[in-house]
């Protein structure tokens, strides 16, 4: 009887313990898949900087991603939307680029921000920031970035 009840409390330690380890597991994959999704959407900003080159800082450029990029704001109130009637300036496409890139932040990653940094207007950092679980119980949540720079040519 004493040996069934030692073996059971051995069997209910390695129990605990698989289950803690498959914890891990998923917390670690779900924190992948943020830093994967705030990859991704750093570089789809440095696509849409790369496409639109007369809102960055060359001759004649307005350098709007960086001067705007904290005004501009799409919101289901106010809608900024270039899909459906035409952007006239490349500042315009600039802020509702920004607009969409917050609104897909916020989307796929929780608590998510993004920032686009870029002093001499032809080199830009884009940075996304996101909470990440901490690695320790009990311990508060971190600040994690990923930051792309971005020569346009």
């Amino acid at each position: 009887m004493l040996e069934i009840l030692v073996s059971l409390f051995v069997m209910s330690i390695a129990l605990l313990g698989i289950a803690n380890l498959q914890l891990a597991g998923l917390r670690f994959a779900q924190d992948n898949t943020y830093r994967t999704q705030a990859i991704l959407l750093a570089l789809d900003m440095s696509q849409r900087i790369l496409a639109n080159q007369a809102a960055t800082g060359v001759v004649g450029g307005s350098n709007s991603y960086h001067l705007n990029a904290t005004a501009a704001n799409l919101t289901s109130t106010n809608p900024l939307d270039c899909r459906t009637v035409a952007c006239a300036t490349a500042s315009a496409l600039a802020n509702y680029d920004v607009a969409v890139w917050r609104m897909m932040i916020a989307d796929r990653i929780p608590n998510g921000t993004g920032e686009i940094e870029g002093e001499d207007g032809l080199n830009y950092t884009i940075t996304v920031y996101w909470w990440d679980r901490a690695a320790e119980a009990g311990t508060e949540l971190v600040e994690e970035q990923v930051s792309v720079t971005i020569p346009t040519l």
